[in-house]
């Protein structure tokens, strides 16, 4: 789940979570990445790093509380990467979390 998880409300996103591990096999590992913030929050907001500057709903997550998220739907937290993207329009740290059951 690359740049996904964090286009559902926290509430909606814990839904989500909770049927995927309900669906995952038993030794199965879900990989998912988001930015990393300085704030947990969520709202709509314009996309500023794309041509056409749509508003969309967005949850910003922190490292911790991006964590969080998946030990509350009974995840086990198995390895944690990073990965920078740095260009001439983003500049962005993403975190790489790797669950299972």
């Amino acid at each position: 789940m690359e740049a996904v998880i964090h286009n559902f409300p926290i509430e909606e996103a814990r839904k989500l979570l909770s049927l995927i591990h309900k669906w995952l096999k038993e030794n199965g590992i879900l990989i998912c990445t988001t930015t990393v913030a300085k704030m947990d929050f969520e709202g709509y907001e314009e996309k500023k790093d794309y041509k056409s500057n749509i508003k969309r709903f967005r949850h910003h997550y922190t490292e911790d509380a991006f964590e969080e998220l998946f030990k509350k739907q009974n995840f086990k937290v198995l390895d944690k990467k990073y990965k920078e993207e740095i260009d001439d329009t983003r500049n962005k740290l993403w975190q790489i979390l790797y669950v299972g059951k």
